[in-house]
């Protein structure tokens, strides 16, 4: 390897390295604890009461919050357009709907998550969700569908799905996520995430979970497009990822006992490729630290219309 080539493998490690830390600490979980996740239904919902709010109609509420507590469940919270500051907390199963997702905007002031769910097969859409002090959604949940929103100017994640064992089987689609510390950090399993448009974070997407799927989504103008930490078995499919510091990077931590299965396949790099397209990150065993590259076998020869 000649001194050009070590000075670049040098650079990357000390800036993912640097960037990384707030993501990497704390996450120690063997692969046989993961197991403990067992298979549940999405129980079927029946919708009875719609709640407004905003709006100028008799009885509308003037805060989301209020509508959301006295709502029960499988019921709708519509709200109108307006600006809202709060930090919400949604602890039943709602539809939380907004009139226009330009117009409709839930603003965290920098205080907590701006919304918080803990109850499973929530609905959310049709709103900006911004200046959240950590998180603009903070999912604590499963099921749960995220669609259609604008989430943008939180310091630590657009979206962040939380925690291994717990909470999966989430659908993130259609969202338009930028200009946070990570567009979407996942760190629950069984996680659809699809034709977002992702941008303009440092990393695009944060993945420390198993099982998940990244398809049709666009990925760019971020520090690092993807970053892979530690987990197996996620599949990463026919996604732009374009115009990143870098596309992707990932560090994985091996042992006799498992085997890393992260399928990279027909993602659009920058250009068209005819060859497979190198992945490079760095891997970890008791004895060593290495480079190491994945590849995407087939990338796309041209960009996926989403």
């Amino acid at each position: 390897m000649n001194n050009n080539i070590l000075k670049v493998v040098g650079i990357s490690i000390l800036l993912v390295f640097t960037l990384v830390t707030p993501l990497t600490l704390g996450y120690n979980i063997s692969i046989s604890e993961k197991q403990i996740i067992t298979e549940e239904s999405n129980r079927p919902i029946s919708y009875s009461n719609t709640f407004y709010v905003g709006g100028t109609g008799p009885n509308n509420y003037t805060k989301i919050q209020d509508a959301i507590d006295n709502a029960t469940e499988g019921d709708i919270v519509h709200v109108y357009k307006s600006t809202y500051y709060e930090n919400i907390k949604i602890n039943k199963t709602i539809n939380l709907i907004g009139e226009n997702r330009d117009t409709t905007i839930i603003d965290g002031n920098y205080r907590k998550h701006t919304i918080h769910v803990t109850a499973d097969n929530v609905f959310i859409k049709g709103f900006t969700i911004r200046r959240g002090y950590t998180d603009g959604i903070f999912l604590e949940s499963s099921y749960g569908t995220i669609e259609g929103n604008n989430i943008n100017s939180n310091k630590q994640a657009g979206i962040n799905i939380w925690l291994h064992l717990r909470f999966y089987k989430n659908n993130i689609t259609g969202n338009i996520i930028s200009n946070n510390w990570h567009g979407i950090m996942i760190n629950g399993a069984e996680n659809n995430i699809s034709a977002n448009k992702i941008s303009n974070n440092i990393f695009g997407i944060s993945l420390s979970s198993y099982n998940n799927t990244i398809t049709y989504n666009s990925i760019l103008k971020n520090l690092i497009g993807i970053f892979v930490f530690y987990e197996v078995n996620n599949t990463i499919l026919k996604n732009n990822i374009i115009y990143n510091i870098l596309g992707a990077f990932f560090e994985l931590y091996f042992n006799e006992d498992v085997n890393f299965t992260i399928k990279w396949e027909q993602n659009y790099w920058n250009r068209p490729r005819i060859i497979p397209k190198p992945i490079f990150g760095i891997k970890f065993t008791q004895d060593s630290v290495y480079p190491g590259f994945m590849y995407d076998k087939h990338p796309a020869k041209k960009p996926y219309i989403i």
